[in-house]
């Protein structure tokens, strides 16, 4: 019998792309890619310096409605002493604040970096993530701040 080689894939030449075994792959971004994006990068990064800059312990920044209605902790209360703790390095404070306050603080980080670099260089940057790993990452997330609100919740009790 005769068989056949496979064909093998092509090198991966080392860049700082691809020492993570991530695989990156570049796509011209549109104009309206490109304005949505600009948007998303500004307001990331509006969220990130104003949760460096105003401390929520000092300023009645926004109060919360679910607890002043109900007395309970809405799954958001203390998110903000969350962010601004990750902001100033406190990292014990902050999870202590809120469990989620210091992952979302570092999702934000990386989509900011993505979408600045993405205008920058004018090319959309797919990281070769799966669409099920991904959708299955935000599932377990959801699921985790939906138990620990209800912890919380009957903590408060």
């Amino acid at each position: 019998m005769y068989f056949q080689k496979k064909k093998q894939p092509p090198p991966v030449k080392d860049n700082i792309f691809n020492i993570c075994m991530i695989q990156i792959d570049y796509k011209n971004l549109r104009s309206s890619q490109s304005s949505n994006k600009v948007f998303f990068a500004a307001g990331l990064l509006a969220i990130l310096v104003l949760s460096a800059v105003i401390n929520p312990e000092h300023s009645e920044f926004l109060p919360c409605f679910f607890k002043e209605i109900t007395g309970h902790s809405c799954p958001s209360c203390g998110l903000s002493r969350s962010l601004y703790a990750v902001s100033q390095l406190q990292f014990k404070e902050a999870f202590r604040f809120h469990l989620m306050g210091p992952v979302l603080y570092i999702i934000f980080l990386v989509l900011c970096l993505k979408f600045s670099i993405e205008i920058l260089i004018k090319k959309e940057i797919g990281l070769g993530f799966n669409s099920f790993v991904v959708k299955g990452f935000f599932i377990i997330f959801a699921g985790v701040w939906l138990v620990y609100w209800i912890i919380r919740f009957f903590n408060d009790v």
